[in-house]
């Protein structure tokens, strides 16, 4: 999963939101954190619903994701 999700990792060491300039209010946020051997962590946070090209990229790449980790089940509202 580490290698798919590179792409839209952040600097290691950093916390960034990504840019949406066009996301709906009511949506869910989404944090991914990678945590290197040393503790260091490195934090995405994600506005879902983005109406953006990268946005819709981000949302296939991490369904996809979830469907290959088999984790489905654990997501809900």
């Amino acid at each position: 999963m580490s290698r798919a999700v590179a792409p839209i990792r952040p600097p290691s060491g950093s916390v960034r939101d990504w840019p949406c300039e066009n996301h709906p209010m009511d949506t869910s946020d989404l944090t991914l954190e990678w945590v290197g051997e040393d503790g260091q962590r490195t934090v995405l946070r994600y506005k879902m619903g983005c109406k953006t090209a990268d946005g819709a990229m981000i949302e296939r790449l991490l369904d996809q994701q979830i469907q290959r980790l088999g984790v489905a089940g654990w997501i809900g509202g």
